[in-house]
């Protein structure tokens, strides 16, 4: 028998003012590809959105992404990826 693959597991930090482009393209390639049948399902990655709090985290062009997971041990994902923003947001 054989067994089903592991899923790719991903963990999201976004920065103050992140670039939200760079996040949701991120997102949607890993989204695409691991869908099955056009179902937009998470059949072979998942990921969540850690943050400190449940506080929408606010990108550069003002669009807001509420977070999915508080800050979790980083060994439950296989790829931590930080998502970076504005260097002078005042």
């Amino acid at each position: 028998m054989n067994a089903l693959p592991q899923k790719l597991t991903i963990g999201f930090i976004l920065a103050r003012a992140f670039t939200l482009s760079a996040f949701s393209l991120f997102v949607d390639t890993i989204r695409l590809a691991s869908d099955e049948l056009d179902h937009s399902g998470r059949v072979t990655a998942d990921w969540q959105v850690m943050s400190s709090s449940r506080n929408l985290i606010t990108s550069s062009c003002g669009i807001s992404v509420a977070p999915t997971s508080a800050f979790v041990d980083p060994s439950r994902f296989q790829y931590i990826v930080v998502v970076g923003g504005l260097l002078n947001d005042d």
